[in-house]
């Protein structure tokens, strides 16, 4: 059974004029239906998210942090360490990071994984902790 309502569908929201301080001599914009008010709110919503989408992604800070999360994964599985990858994280860190020493620090990641006990998983909350104690 459907029920049908006696609406008259969906109306243009009251027409107002500018206050005079903010009139600017320009003519007020009114939409011709609600169709074209909505379509038109529809496409400001689209480009604020893509647009702040777009900007979070293109973030610098997001591609260190996925280099490190690579650099960490193929250190933990004994693969080749990619050098794009460690490039970009010397660039980013300078000179608080010796590369010499942090190429045989995650060489120690690989002897980890070999460790029942230690999982990648745990390793990331080890490397997260880092100067907080952490129970094993």
């Amino acid at each position: 059974m459907v029920l049908k309502t006696e609406s008259d569908g969906p109306k243009l929201l009251r027409r107002w004029n500018r206050t005079l301080r903010f009139q600017d001599g320009s003519a007020v914009f009114h939409h011709i239906d609600p169709k074209d008010h909505y379509r038109s709110i529809y496409f400001e919503v689209i480009d604020t998210v893509t647009g702040h989408m777009s900007k979070r992604i293109d973030e610098k800070g997001i591609q260190v942090n996925a280099a490190i999360e690579l650099l960490i994964s193929k250190a933990w599985m004994g693969d080749a360490l990619p050098d794009a990858s460690l490039k970009l994280i010397m660039d980013h860190f300078g000179e608080d990071l010796d590369e010499v020493r942090l190429r045989s620090q995650l060489h120690v990641l690989e002897n980890m994984c070999e460790d029942e006990e230690v999982g990648i998983g745990k390793a990331f909350m080890i490397l997260h902790n880092c100067g907080k104690p952490y129970l094993l």
